[in-house]
């Protein structure tokens, strides 16, 4: 192609963007090394903030290597430092989960792919360029989330893997001038009563080889001292369970629940009932879907939680049916979920799917990063991992009506996903990865939302 032709193509493209948006904002360029998974999970949070800056890690890709980076925005001079490396990573899941403390400090969890995380926090309040030596925690684990309370203790969440065993939710924890503590398991998946549908006529029913989950889990704490842990739960089903929602390999997502904890951990509940830990998808309240996977039609995805006036939590999830997907906003309310419809106002050729990025501003406005389709082109056996390359971002708020205000669309070439929205007060920040799922060499991208985007 020539270098008219493509310029024109280019220029078509962003137009094309601007027409299905009643707006669009213009990226700044972190990285053109990015990995396959560059900003990769919404488990993770990658944006943290303090007074005088903003932070952003990200995954690159450079002389056969996953490397994990951080740079950092000085609001005052507006200006980007060059990129940090933080460390080599195992392979495109070793992106990093950041926060800062009440001093400025650094706190970041990173690396495993069924493994060890590894820990480590900046030598200075508000520096990127020196960092403590690693710390392993826990083993077998892989999707670092991470939060810090008013009084900087540290809660981190991850996957644990066993092989032929039920994998697990677990949560490890860390004070001041204290070692993590061993990890506490919260949930399991499935995987032992699935050995009720093996007939020794056919030994081949039971297919699930290992108890794979796939969460998508996010932290979040309260003002009041609240554990808010909200997940779905993605695993395989026995090869005769062959239903609706299932994948291509016979896996599906049927529900979405949450777990909370009011005396920092030590006992959970699930909506109005008391856990026994470690609980199982059958002991837990549902926010959508079915405990009997045989009633479920769509596959489930879902965003981070967030918490409006820091106490309240919300989030937003899909319902991807075979040839369309619905999003969902749902809240926590006087001990019940709420959930309703979000509305698309806008391009209704557009359907929206998860994984999303939510997080509230000062105004108590809900903004939504999530990733969305052209419905021509929608293929819910596309929608991610490898096979995905026709996703984009799409970025809106949500109104009183919990409808959708304005939708505006990065002007940059498709595909663009994995968004990744800053959890935080002020005007959300967001971070997402452009080009093909398979490809090393992505683009990273951030976006400052607010009054400058509309």
């Amino acid at each position: 192609m020539g270098k008219a032709a493509l310029i024109f193509l280019l220029f078509s493209m962003k137009i094309a963007a601007q027409q299905k948006s009643n707006d669009s904002v213009e990226p700044y360029l972190l990285s053109d090394k990015g990995s396959s998974r560059a900003t990769a999970y919404i488990d993770s949070n990658k944006i943290a903030e303090t007074e005088n800056y903003i932070f952003v890690t990200y995954l690159d890709f450079e002389n056969e290597e996953y490397l994990l980076k951080i740079k950092r925005f000085d609001k005052l001079n507006n200006i980007w430092s060059k990129s940090i490396t933080i460390d080599k990573v195992k392979d495109n899941h070793g992106g990093g989960a950041i926060v800062v403390d009440s001093k400025g400090y650094l706190h970041i969890v990173y690396g495993p792919h069924v493994g060890p995380f590894y820990y480590r926090s900046s030598k200075k309040s508000g520096q990127i360029e020196f960092w403590d030596e690693r710390i392993p925690v826990g083993d077998n684990m892989t999707y670092p989330s991470l939060v810090v309370s008013k009084n900087d203790k540290l809660y981190l969440l991850g996957r644990h893997s066993i092989s032929k065993g039920p994998w697990g939710l677990y949560l490890f924890t860390k004070e001041i001038g204290k070692q993590w503590s061993d990890g506490k398991e919260l949930v399991r998946s499935n995987y032992i009563f699935w050995e009720e549908f093996y007939t020794p006529d056919n030994p081949k029913n039971l297919f699930v080889k290992n108890g794979y989950t796939r969460w998508n889990k996010s932290i979040a704490l309260a003002d009041d001292g609240t554990i808010h842990i909200t997940f779905k739960n993605y695993e395989f089903l026995p090869r005769n369970l062959n239903l609706e929602f299932t994948d291509k390999r016979n896996g599906g997502s049927y529900l979405i629940s949450h777990i909370f904890s009011i005396d920092g951990g030590k006992t959970w509940y699930s909506g109005n009932k008391l856990l026994t830990i470690p609980a199982y998808p059958k002991d837990l309240g549902l926010i959508s879907g079915s405990l009997n996977s045989e009633s479920v039609k769509a596959n489930h995805g879902i965003s981070n939680v967030t918490l409006k006036n820091g106490r309240i939590p919300y989030l937003i999830f899909s319902k991807e049916e075979t040839i369309n997907s619905e999003l969902f906003l749902a809240f926590f309310d006087h001990g019940k979920w709420q959930t309703t419809p979000i509305v698309n106002t806008g391009d209704e050729n557009i359907t929206y799917y998860c994984p999303a990025s939510i997080s509230f501003d000062d105004n108590g406005k809900l903004w939504v990063a999530t990733t969305s389709i052209e419905k021509d082109k929608y293929n819910r056996e596309g929608l991610w991992g490898e096979e995905q390359k026709h996703s984009f971002i799409s970025i809106f708020r949500i109104n009183q009506e919990n409808k959708i205000d304005s939708i505006v669309i990065p002007k940059i070439p498709k595909p663009t996903w994995l968004p990744a929205i800053s959890h935080f007060s002020g005007l959300p920040k967001l971070i997402f990865t452009h080009g093909e799922s398979t490809s090393n060499e992505t683009k990273v991208c951030y976006i400052e939302l607010g009054q400058n985007s509309w």
